[in-house]
């Protein structure tokens, strides 16, 4: 089965270099990657906006090094 990325890329391939509307097939895969992400957004909230940040305040307790991705290191 597609997921959402999957599906997304089947419209935009198909209409990249196309002037005409969306087909029906088009349609009915965005409708489909909109329920799919519609079902997951809550979750992907909570990771980003409180996990995400809880393990980064967890990895500068421990006295992590700094990796890429973690925002701006602390500084002495």
């Amino acid at each position: 089965m597609p997921g959402i990325v999957g599906r997304v890329q089947t419209v935009v391939g198909g209409q990249w270099s196309n002037s005409s509307s969306p087909t029906g097939t088009q349609r009915e895969q965005l409708d489909l990657a909109s329920d799919l992400f519609g079902s997951m957004v809550e979750d992907l909230r909570q990771l980003v906006d409180v996990d995400l940040p809880d393990l980064q305040d967890r990895l500068e307790a421990a006295d992590v090094p700094w990796t890429p991705g973690r925002g701006v290191p602390r500084w002495p």
